[in-house]
Formats: structure tokens, C-alpha cells, sequence
């Protein structure tokens, strides 16, 4: 767990905390370099974990590091840097993984020499500036919704890239402010933030996808199992004081997808290696997509025969092929090797 804390449970815990099922301690011990963390990912055996430096502290300042189970490193020189700035240091906001490599965005433009626009890619070894063109260089959120490489803008910006440029995912929307997260639910894109109202979805056009009581600034939606969830703060007045009080909201109602007749496909064999087989074979006319068990619509894999799909390119796991026609719904699961 990462935050703006310095214990957990009366035990020292600087930013940063583990829990093992039973108690929490310290990862810090040793440590000559802190950040105060806005995102965690795990990628393989690496932790990755990105935030905003930590003025507090007589330490080198970063804001990227890297836990390998044994100890902490940088990723470069650990500090993305804002130089279109004199007053404000680069901040790492959010996290992302596409076929093993970290995405990272924020607000930055430059790392190792290497000038970018608040996006960045790690190889594992080396830093690749993402794709140019973007309105700005602060991004709060990253992502591939529908297998495309997304940022969410400290605008009103939600910006896609579909391989050469960058498009408006929003176009079309009719709300206002920034988006802070951005998730694949079944498919369907959803986006939420401080508009005092939402989250919203693509369904299949923008529309506010139900609305949480109080309308409040929302900074985060998960999925976990196949529920949708949002949390977020809003200001409640307490004995003449505003405070705030964070809210956590879960979707129960429908999306298009519920809504349509669905069957089941046949998939063998199953697990499976480099290739899967309809029982039936899929009408090529349908949208056809494979998404992982978050909902994210995932990448690699291509239509090479009727009934046949690659997988080759998938990691291992649980996967749901999902083909969609104008009036029916098709569901099948594998398991990848």
C-alpha cells in the first residue's frame, strides 16, 4: 500500500507499506531515496511505483522506482522532470502495462535528456517517449481501452492513439472537466472525474452511466470480478467545517451488453497453446475481441482462418472471447498456457 502516511498500524511505515495477511511492516529499511507514491504496478516479478518526489526528505529526488522483492533501484535516473517549469518538479500519476512493458504518464517532459510529453515507455532497460502530438504534457491517466494506448488529459481531453495520430476518444461527450481514470468494462469505455457528475459511458454513445449521490469527485474505477466500482471524496459540512469524506460506489445496474441475447461459444482446445477453435464458427461479421479478466480489451491475436484464432502472442491466463452481433451476444472462456 502507498500514500501520504508515516505509519500503518503503530508500525513505521514511511509512504509506503506491505501486508503479509496478518500484520504490516516496513519495505523502506536502507532505502536513500522516497517518493510519495500515486500508482503501483506489477509487471512480472517487479513492483513499479510512480508518484511525485518527497521535498521532506535530504534524499535524491525521484519520482519512478522499482522493487524487485530485495531491494529498491531507479528506472534511469528515477526523475522525471517538468523543465517547462522553474517552480514545479515532474509528477508520475498513473501506471499501465502492454505486452510487458510499462506506460507511465504524468505531468513531465523530459527524462535522461530525453524529451517527452507527460508519456513514457520502459523496455525493462532503457526510456522511449511515447507518441507525439498530444494537446498537452500533463496526462492523469494511461490506459488501452479497446486494445488502443489512451490518456486521459488535465483537460477535457480523453486522447487515443489508433497508430498514427492521436483522436478525441470524447468526441461527442457532453460533459465538462477532467478525467482522472478511465476503465474497459465488457467492452464498453468508461470514463469518470471531478464533473461533478457521472461516471460516463460509451454505450454506444456518451451518457451518464447512473450517478452517485452527492456527485462526487471520483479518482479512481476498478474492476474486480465482473463489478464496477468508483471511489472517490466529496465535501460534507461538519459543525460549520467542510471535510472530506471519501465515498465508494458500486455499478449494479446494465450495460448494452447484458442486454442482448447471449449464448455460449464452444472453444477447444482448452487450455491452450498458440491457437483456439470455434465449435461453431463465428460470423466474421461480428466484433470479435478477447479481453482479459479486469474486462480490458487485450492485444496480439488476429482472425488467421473461420473458427480459428492466434493466441500466440497472449501471456498465460483466464480470457473471455466475446462476439458481438446486432442482436445476440456470443461468451466463451480459455485458459491460455
Amino acid at each position: 500500500m502507498a500514500g501520504y502516511f508515516d505509519t500503518a498500524d503503530g508500525v513505521d511505515a514511511y509512504r509506503i507499506a506491505r501486508w503479509n495477511g496478518t500484520t504490516w511492516s516496513n519495505v523502506l529499511n536502507g532505502l536513500d531515496m522516497l517518493l510519495v507514491a500515486h500508482d503501483m504496478l506489477v509487471i512480472g516479478n517487479v513492483l513499479y511505483i510512480g508518484g511525485s518526489i518527497d521535498l521532506a526528505c535530504n534524499t535524491p529526488l525521484v519520482n519512478m522506482v522499482q522493487w524487485n522483492g530485495n531491494a529498491f533501484s531507479t528506472l534511469g535516473s528515477g526523475e522525471l522532470e517538468l523543465h517547462s517549469s522553474s517552480l514545479v518538479h515532474g509528477t508520475v500519476y498513473s501506471l499501465a502495462e502492454d505486452q510487458g512493458e510499462l506506460y507511465v504518464a504524468g505531468n513531465f517532459d523530459n527524462v535522461n535528456g530525453l524529451v517527452c510529453e507527460g508519456l513514457l515507455r520502459w523496455d525493462g532497460n532503457a526510456w522511449h517517449a511515447g507518441p507525439s502530438g498530444l494537446p498537452t504534457t500533463f496526462n492523469l491517466d494511461v490506459g488501452f481501452i479497446n486494445g488502443a494506448l489512451t490518456c486521459a488529459q488535465n483537460s477535457n481531453y480523453v486522447m487515443q492513439w489508433n497508430g498514427s495520430q492521436w483522436t478525441d476518444l470524447t468526441s461527442g461527450w457532453t460533459g465538462s472537466g477532467s478525467t482522472s481514470t478511465m476503465v474497459e468494462f465488457n467492452g464498453i469505455p468508461i470514463i469518470a472525474g471531478r464533473y461533478n457528475a457521472g461516471p460516463f459511458a460509451l454505450d454506444p454513445d456518451w451518457g451518464e452511466l447512473g450517478s452517485i449521490a452527492g456527485s462526487p469527485g471520483i479518482g479512481e474505477l476498478r474492476i474486480i470480478g465482473n463489478a464496477l466500482y468508483a471511489v472517490g471524496d466529496q465535501g460534507v459540512v461538519v459543525n460549520g467545517f467542510v471535510e472530506r469524506h471519501t465515498v465508494m460506489a458500486k455499478w449494479t445496474g446494465p450495460l448494452s451488453v447484458p442486454n442482448l441475447a447471449a449464448e455460449t461459444i464452444g472453444l477447444y482446445p482448452n487450455p491452450a497453446t498458440d491457437r483456439i477453435r470455434f465449435e461453431q464458427p463465428a460470423r466474421t461479421s461480428g466484433d470479435l475481441r478477447i479481453m482479459d479478466v479486469t474486462g480490458r480489451t487485450v492485444e496480439g491475436w488476429s482472425m488467421d482462418e473461420e473458427g480459428q484464432l492466434n493466441i500466440a502472442a497472449l501471456p498465460p491466463g483466464l480470457y473471455q472471447l466475446q462476439a458481438r452481433y446486432s442482436d445476440r451476444l456470443s461468451l466463451g472462456r480459455f485458459v491460455k498456457e
